[in-house]
C-alpha cells in the first residue's frame, strides 16, 4: 500500500471515528451543566437551564451539530497543500485574493474571539505533548518536509471552531453559548487527547514513522544584548574569524581578499549576508521578497564604505529598513498569499531607486523607510469605504413597514443573519440617524451611540411593534433630544437636569432591545461623560454583597467594567492603546485566528483603529473599548519595530557560540 493511499484510508477512519467523540463531548458536558445547576442562581441559573435543555436526555442535537462541524473542518484543512513548498512552480504562484473588504467587529465578535482563544489554550495545554507526538506522524503521512500545525486536520483552532459552532446551531442566545463553550471545552480537550494517544498508537502499529522535529536557530535574547553593542560585538567576533581563516591561508589567496573581508570600519561583508539571510528565514519570506533582500545587498555594503562604523548601530536606518520589510511581510498567510506579491510590486522601485545611488548615506536610507511606510498605509487606507456613504440622504420611508409579529431577535447580530425586513429597517434608520448627525457639532461618542446601540433600539421597537407604535416614536424622537442635549452640555461644562432624564431614557431603551448588560452599561458610561452627568455614588458593601456577580458575563474582567478603578492593569492598557501610531503591527486574535495586522488608521480621538491584514482578507476596525478588552486577555500586542533585527542578531551571535564552544 502506497503511502498516499495509507493517508486516505486514516483520513476516512478519521471521520467515521468523528461522531463517537461529539457524543462524548456532549454528554460530559450535559453532567458538567447539572452539576453547575446545582449551585447557581440568578441569571446564570436562566442560562444554565437553556443549556440543560438542549442537552436534555433524548437529545442529540450538540452531538450531531459538533460531529457535522468537525467533518467540515477536517475536509476544509485537507483541501490545503502539505507541503506548499515543495515545487519551485508552487513557491513562485501565488494564491489568488479578493480585495480587502472592511469588517466592524462588535463586542458580540470580541467575546467570542475571548472565549475561542480559551478553548484553543486549554486543548494545547491538556494535549501538549500527544498533540506533538500525533503531528509527527502526520508530517510523515502527508509528506512534508517540516512539522507544522497545519498538517493536522484536527489541530485546536479547527475543532475550537467547530465547538463555536455547534453551539451555534442549537440557537441558544449569545451570552448562554459563550457559557455553553466554557461548559464544554474541558470535555472536547479530554476527547482530543485521548484521541490524539490513540491515533499516534495506531500510526505506530502500521509502521509510520513519526518525523523528527529539527530545532530552528533562533536566540532569546541576552541580557544587554540589544542595539549597538550587540551588533558591534558580532561584527568584530566576524571580523575576527575571518582574519584568522585568511591567515591560514596561501599567500596567493590572501592578496585581494582581505579588502573584501571588510567593509568601511569594521563591518564585515559575511555580518550583511548572514543578517539578511537570517531575516529572510525567520520571516519565512517567499523567494520573491528574498530576492529584494538579496538586491539591498549592495546599497548596505556601498553606505559602509561611507559612513563606516555607523552601520553598528540597529537604529541606523538600513536595519530599520530592513526589519520594516520583515515586518510588513508577516502581515500575509506565507509564501502563497498573493498579498506578498503585492508588497513585493510596492518595495520594487524603492529598492530599485537604492541600487542606483552612488553611495547612500543615512538620508536616503531614512527616505526610503519613509516611503515604505507611507506606501504601505495608502495601499491599505484606498480600500477604505467612502465616509459619505453613511451620510445618503433617503426621505423616504420603506413602502412595507415589518409585521408586528416578527420576532425581536431578527435584528441581533450575533451571527444570524436578519430577515430582509429587519435589515432593511435598520439600514434606514442608520442613514436617517446619519443625516440629522450631518449638520451637528455631536462628539465622536454620541455619534457611536446613536449610530450604534440607539438604531438597534429603534429598529427592535418597529420590528416587533411596528412603526407606528409610542416605542418607535419616542425612541425616534428622542434622537434629536440627545444631540440637543450634548450641545448644550458642551457649551455649558455643568450637569443639566434634563440629561439626567434622557440617561434613564437610553436605559429604558436598550433594556427593552434586550442590549447586553456589559454593553449596555459600556454605553451608558460613554453617553454619561457626553452630557456632563456625573458618576453615581458606588453601593454600599453591605448592599453589594446581596447582588453576586452572576449577571455579569464571565468574559469580562472586573477592572473592564468597574471603568473608575485605576488598576495597573488598566494603566497598561491605556499607556498600549496612546501609544498606537498608524504604521504598527500588531499581533491580535481576531475572528478565531491569531493574525499580524498592520494599523492603518486612527481616529483623532484615538476611539476607533483600523488593521489591514492578509491573514482576515480584509481591513478590520475596532473600538477603542474592544482592543482594550483584547489587549486585557493578552490577545493584542504590538511586534516592536527593531524586533526582527534583534532576534538576528541574537540567533548569529548564538551560532558563533555554538561553533566556538
Amino acid at each position: 500500500m502506497t503511502l498516499r493511499n495509507t493517508w486516505d484510508d486514516y483520513v476516512g477512519m478519521l471521520l467515521a471515528e468523528l461522531p463517537t467523540l461529539a457524543m462524548a463531548v456532549a454528554m460530559q458536558t450535559r453532567d458538567r451543566t447539572h452539576a453547575a445547576l446545582a449551585r447557581a442562581d440568578g441569571t446564570r441559573r436562566q442560562h444554565l437551564l437553556a443549556i440543560a435543555h438542549v442537552l436534555r436526555g433524548e437529545s442529540t442535537a450538540l452531538a450531531d451539530a459538533l460531529a457535522a462541524a468537525l467533518q467540515r473542518q477536517l475536509r476544509a484543512s485537507l483541501d490545503q497543500p502539505a507541503d506548499p513548498g515543495k515545487t519551485a512552480a508552487t513557491r513562485m504562484r501565488p494564491t489568488s485574493r479578493h480585495p480587502l473588504s472592511l469588517s466592524l467587529v462588535d463586542d458580540k465578535q470580541v467575546e467570542r474571539d475571548i472565549e475561542l482563544a480559551r478553548v484553543i489554550q486549554l486543548i494545547e495545554s491538556t494535549a501538549e505533548w500527544e498533540l506533538r507526538e500525533l503531528q509527527a506522524f502526520y508530517a510523515t503521512l502527508r509528506q512534508a518536509r517540516s512539522i507544522r500545525p497545519e498538517h493536522n486536520p484536527l489541530r485546536p483552532e479547527a475543532c475550537a471552531s467547530a465547538l463555536l459552532s455547534a453551539w451555534h446551531e442549537t440557537g441558544l442566545a449569545h451570552e448562554t453559548r459563550l457559557l455553553a463553550l466554557q461548559l464544554s471545552a474541558n470535555p472536547l480537550a479530554a476527547a482530543l487527547r485521548e484521541l490524539y494517544a490513540q491515533h499516534s498508537r495506531l500510526l505506530r502499529r502500521c509502521g509510520v514513522t513519526a518525523q523528527t522535529y529539527r530545532v530552528r536557530k533562533i536566540a532569546a535574547p541576552r541580557p544587554g544584548g540589544n542595539g549597538e553593542g550587540a551588533l558591534r560585538e558580532l561584527a568584530e567576533r566576524m571580523a575576527a574569524g575571518a582574519d584568522r581563516r585568511l591567515a591560514a591561508e596561501p599567500r596567493s589567496h590572501v592578496q585581494g581578499a582581505s579588502g573584501a573581508a571588510m567593509r568601511g570600519d569594521g563591518v564585515p561583508t559575511q555580518l550583511v549576508v548572514r543578517l539578511l539571510e537570517q531575516i529572510a528565514e525567520q520571516a519565512e519570506m517567499n523567494t520573491t521578497l528574498r530576492g529584494l533582500l538579496t538586491r539591498l545587498r549592495a546599497p548596505v555594503e556601498r553606505a559602509a564604505e561611507a559612513e563606516a562604523g555607523a552601520l553598528l548601530s540597529l537604529d541606523h536606518p538600513v536595519w530599520r529598513l530592513v526589519d520594516r520589510i520583515a515586518s510588513l511581510s508577516s502581515v500575509n498567510e506565507g509564501p502563497q498569499d498573493g498579498g506578498l506579491l503585492v508588497l513585493a510590486q510596492l518595495l520594487e522601485p524603492i529598492v530599485a531607486k537604492l541600487e542606483q545611488a552612488g553611495q547612500p548615506g543615512t538620508a536616503v536610507f531614512e527616505e526610503a523607510l519613509s516611503q515604505v511606510g507611507d506606501a504601505t498605509i495608502r495601499l491599505n487606507s484606498t480600500r477604505f469605504p467612502s465616509a459619505a456613504e453613511i451620510d445618503i440622504d433617503l426621505s423616504a420611508a420603506p413602502d412595507d413597514a415589518p409585521s408586528r409579529d416578527k420576532p425581536p431577535h431578527a435584528l441581533q447580530l450575533d451571527g444570524h443573519q436578519p430577515t430582509p425586513a429587519a435589515r432593511d429597517v435598520d439600514a434606514t434608520l442608520r442613514r436617517r440617524v446619519a443625516a440629522q448627525l450631518r449638520g451637528s457639532a455631536a462628539p465622536p461618542g454620541l455619534r457611536q451611540f446613536l449610530l450604534g446601540p440607539w438604531v438597534t433600539v429603534m429598529a427592535a421597537a418597529i420590528v416587533r411593534d411596528g412603526a407606528q407604535s409610542p416605542a418607535a416614536l419616542q425612541w425616534q424622537s428622542a434622537v434629536g433630544d440627545f444631540i440637543a442635549q450634548a450641545d448644550a452640555a458642551a457649551r455649558s461644562r455643568q450637569p443639566l437636569p434634563a440629561a439626567v432624564t434622557l440617561l434613564e431614557l437610553a436605559a429604558q431603551g436598550m433594556t427593552a432591545a434586550a442590549i447586553p448588560p456589559h454593553q449596555l452599561q459600556s454605553s451608558l458610561a460613554e453617553l454619561r461623560s457626553v452630557l456632563q452627568v456625573p458618576e453615581p455614588d458606588p453601593p454600599h458593601a453591605d448592599a453589594a454583597q446581596g447582588t453576586g456577580d452572576d449577571d455579569l458575563p464571565t468574559t469580562v474582567p472586573m477592572d473592564m467594567i468597574a471603568t473608575g478603578v485605576d488598576t495597573p492593569a488598566k494603566q497598561d492598557r491605556e499607556a498600549w492603546l496612546n501609544g498606537l501610531v498608524p504604521g504598527d503591527v500588531c499581533r491580535l486574535f481576531i475572528q478565531g485566528r491569531w493574525m499580524n495586522a498592520q494599523l492603518t488608521w486612527r481616529s483623532s480621538n484615538a476611539q476607533f483603529y483600523v488593521y489591514a491584514s492578509r491573514h482576515g482578507g480584509r481591513l478590520h476596525s475596532l473600538t477603542r473599548r474592544q482592543l482594550a478588552r483584547l489587549r486585557a486577555e493578552g490577545l493584542a500586542a504590538t511586534i516592536e519595530r527593531g524586533q526582527q533585527m534583534r532576534d538576528a542578531v541574537d540567533t548569529l551571535t548564538k551560532d558563533l557560540d555554538d561553533r566556538q564552544a
